[in-house]
């Protein structure tokens, strides 16, 4: 039982801080239609043999995954 009421009283904790935070948060993040749609743009495969439009993946599910590198 000790754990559930950890549990518990967390997420009550975020219930307290997650509406203000959440607001915030999602106030910074804007879509800008001027940029178009990711399907707009190509990516080169890992491999490098080849350039990929991402428009071939419209209607399924993707995951972009940002690599940085200098």
């Amino acid at each position: 039982m000790g754990l559930s009421s950890g549990l518990l009283a967390s997420l009550l904790c975020l219930g307290f801080l997650g509406p203000g935070w959440a607001d915030k948060r999602t106030e910074q993040c804007s879509c800008a239609p001027e940029h178009g749609s990711l399907h707009d743009h190509h990516a080169v495969l890992l491999d490098g043999s080849r350039n990929v439009s991402l428009a071939e993946y419209r209607g399924t599910t993707l995951l972009v995954v940002t690599v940085a590198t200098f």
